[in-house]
């Protein structure tokens, strides 16, 4: 831990949070590699998960070049679900804050000005559920401006901005 904290300049480490992109985690990344690679010695096994690492980071940014909109295509495709799902809904405004959607059998409220719903799908996810969905339509604002930011390419990008640089071999 302390060779990696120098490597990445890391200091006290405040500041910093490790947290996997939901999709296809570093965690699942190296677990494979780990597999793969258990039956070696421990320096060789480290070295086959540094490079995966290495190319696992490069392969990410690239993966953020070919976005079209600004959000993760993950995000997008959540929010057009949630946005047809919202199509079933009915909504009651009490004129305040507050939303009351009628979803089938199931009664949710919404706080716009909180951002939160009765579902917590919203609260889980950082991406409107179909109730808020209901609710900003009625309020007439896009709910793509309600996704949080975590999706976006600017945090991806901070994500995966450090690159683990090139190393001589073990020989040296």
């Amino acid at each position: 831990m302390e060779l990696l904290r120098s490597s990445l300049e890391l200091g006290d480490g405040e500041g910093v949070t490790f947290m996997s992109d939901i999709q296809k985690g570093l965690l699942d990344a190296v677990s494979t590699v780990i597999l793969e690679a258990r039956q070696k010695p421990i320096i060789k096994m480290l070295e086959d998960i540094r490079v995966k690492v290495m190319t696992m980071l490069k392969d990410r940014e690239e993966e953020r070049r070919i976005w079209r909109g600004e959000f993760s295509p993950y995000a997008m495709e959540l929010l057009n679900d949630f946005t047809q799902n919202a199509q079933g809904c009915e909504v009651v405004f009490n004129g305040d804050n507050g939303y009351e959607v009628v979803e089938g059998a199931h009664r949710h409220t919404v706080n716009l000005l909180l951002k939160k719903c009765t579902c917590r799908t919203w609260d889980l996810s950082g991406i409107p559920c179909p109730h808020a969905i209901k609710a900003l339509d009625n309020n007439k604002e896009d709910p793509l401006s309600e996704v949080h930011w975590w999706y976006s390419k600017k945090a991806y990008m901070l994500v995966y901005m450090h690159k683990l640089q090139p190393v001589r071999g073990d020989k040296f």
